[in-house]
């Protein structure tokens, strides 16, 4: 491995890579991708796979955030990486709180150590799996970061060193299990949902913010609010609709203790609500406009923050969607729809009312629904033969399941 990531930073190895991606933006075909290679380079099967595989991995980071480095990347490596809205966000709020030198401990490929390096933070990058290091070195050479080679449960003296050198850390626990077998894609499927299975533990990271106050970790957002550390403050990020990840701050950053949502849409614009914020227990009836909250927002119990803020109410205490009569303003922590209708949900007079509004093409979300969606949405687009796209919002509202009949507006 060694070898072949020694190559792929060469000239030669740069050139090859530049290849494969020029070919992969026109195919995915392997076989075309490995003939290319050969005919014009000439290069024996195992280099010829290396760059194939890099320019694949370049493009899966390129689907998933419409940009990749001309890193070197490897599969375990982009399953880890933080999305660069986030990286940048937490980086500048790091730089903000004045740390200067920080330890980086499972560092993988090096995507948040280059960040906190690029904020200026002078950086020690921990990494255990020999080959993972080498690839960091290569990617981070350009930085001021330097890259160690050991593992930080097991050789707590050279961990010791370390923070002796910080300010502070962030850790990143990895929550699949590397001995699991792989999806079809080469993706590692078996996502470890206890947190005293991460590697490290969740109980050895609350052990050293004791010892490093100065803690932030990157956590699986659907961590139990019961393990988040007293006086710790919790963020959740949604990047375009999805949830990408939430991260705990000790309390040696000083930040105000409970926890924070940060939305971010498409345009890159950014918002937030926190538990400081005041509330509102508005419940009521389905009304001109609903709103969807990010998956942020609900995933940090902040529903009745966001009512609050915007001025709705619930329409069931139990689901997260909400209402109001008058259309609030755009914003990335929700999405607005404008209500058509609203009726019980039953297929026959769900269709009937598709047509009546002039549906082309139906999308259908639900919250505290557990039908096939999948099913449904194939279902209910049959014999569509309108001009509008059209939402479907169902709801468990009190004891009935109710379908919202609507357009999206942001």
């Amino acid at each position: 491995m060694t070898e072949i990531v020694d190559w792929l930073m060469t000239p030669h190895g740069q050139n090859a890579i530049d290849v494969a991606v020029k070919v992969r933006k026109t195919t995915a075909d392997p076989l075309a991708l490995a003939a290319t290679l050969d005919r014009e380079l000439g290069l024996p099967s195992t280099y010829r796979a290396a760059a194939s595989l890099q320019a694949d991995l370049r493009q899966r980071l390129v689907d998933r955030w419409g940009e990749a480095p001309d890193w070197l990347l490897t599969r375990e490596g982009i399953e880890q990486a933080t999305h660069p809205a986030v990286r940048a966000w937490r980086s500048a709020r790091l730089a903000e709180l004045g740390v200067k030198r920080i330890a980086d401990l499972g560092c993988a490929l090096g995507f948040e150590s280059g960040s906190f390096a690029a904020a200026g933070m002078a950086v020690r990058a921990v990494e255990r799996d020999v080959e993972t290091a080498a690839v960091a070195v290569l990617n981070l050479k350009s930085s001021d970061a330097r890259v160690d080679l050991f593992d930080v449960v097991e050789e707590p003296d050279a961990l010791d060193v370390v923070l002796a050198d910080v300010d502070a850390v962030f850790v990143d626990p990895a929550r699949r299990d590397a001995g699991a077998a792989r999806s079809v894609d080469g993706r590692n499927g078996v996502r470890l949902s206890m947190p005293s299975e991460w590697s490290p533990s969740w109980e050895w990271v609350c052990e050293l913010g004791e010892r490093q106050p100065r803690l932030v970790a990157k956590v699986a957002p659907g961590i139990d609010h019961e393990l988040l550390p007293a006086g710790s403050q919790t963020t959740w990020f949604a990047i375009r609709g999805g949830l990408a990840e939430a991260s705990v701050w000790w309390p040696g950053f000083g930040l105000t203790p409970g926890r924070q949502a940060i939305a971010v849409d498409r345009h890159g614009d950014m918002a937030q609500i926190d538990s400081t914020m005041p509330t509102s227990d508005a419940m009521g009836g389905v009304g001109a406009f609903v709103l969807d909250p990010a998956p942020s927002v609900t995933r940090s119990g902040l529903v009745t923050t966001l009512a609050a803020v915007v001025g709705a109410r619930r329409i069931d205490e139990n689901i997260g969607y909400l209402s109001c009569d008058v259309e609030p303003k755009d914003s990335p922590l929700y999405s607005t729809f404008e209500v058509l209708s609203t009726l019980p949900l039953d297929e026959k007079k769900l269709k009937a009312e598709l047509k009546r509004v002039g549906a082309r093409d139906v999308q259908v979300t639900a919250r505290g629904y557990r039908g096939d969606i999948d099913a449904l949405t194939k279902t209910l687009k049959k014999g569509l033969d309108g001009d509008k796209v059209i939402s479907v919002l169902l709801a468990r509202v009190g004891i009935g399941k109710t379908a919202i009949v609507a357009q999206r507006l942001n």
